[in-house]
């Protein structure tokens, strides 16, 4: 790390008990220096080995599932609704 670009920003987030756990061991498997340490650099390694791709279509793939929950949670609402009665549901795009 050069003089030039100093670490003086910080991220914070939690982890349960279980992955905090998974974290320490991982660290001491790897011969981690610190928790600190090595929970960034193997982040930006994941970051840095990813195309940019993988990161657009691991994106895309989380919003279909959300859509098709979203979509069989209205059938749902609709059935209910309409007293149990299927309703014509209309065709799917893809």
């Amino acid at each position: 790390m050069s003089a030039l670009s100093p670490r003086n920003r910080i991220v914070v987030f939690r982890l349960s008990q279980d992955e905090f756990e998974t974290l320490k061991c991982a660290c001491a498997e790897k011969g981690g220096r610190n928790l600190s340490e090595f929970t960034r650099s193997e982040l930006l390694s994941f970051l840095h080995a990813q195309p940019p791709e993988y990161l657009i279509h691991s994106k895309l793939d989380a919003i279909a599932r959300q859509l098709v929950s979203m979509r069989t949670e209205m059938q749902e609402m609709s059935l209910l609704r309409d007293g149990g009665m299927p309703a014509e549901a209309p065709p799917v795009k893809q």
